[in-house]
């Protein structure tokens, strides 16, 4: 398999690990980090009335803002893991 389709595959799986694949150390860093901080106030930021049957979510906002937001994080890291790995690995 083509090394920057592993390092795309593997941010796929974790935010970060493709960057730490890539040998781009501090951009992996961030990209983990930013995951588990979003992943962290997701969690906090749960609506509880997602647990009651029958009754309408109530503040969702941030919650789906926090959803989004680690969605794109996810995305990006893909991304970036994928176009930097082609340039670094443009024959393996």
């Amino acid at each position: 398999m083509k090394k920057y389709i592993s390092a795309a595959l593997l941010s796929g799986l974790m935010p970060g690990a493709g960057q730490f694949y890539n040998r781009e150390w501090l951009k992996g860093a961030l990209f983990i980090a930013a995951a588990m901080i979003l992943g962290a106030e997701l969690r906090r930021n749960i609506p509880m009335s997602a647990f009651s049957a029958g009754k309408p979510l109530a503040h969702t906002g941030p919650f789906l803002f926090l959803v989004i937001a680690l969605l794109g994080i996810s995305l990006w890291s893909v991304v970036d893991a994928y176009q930097k790995g082609k340039k670094k690995f443009p024959d393996a």
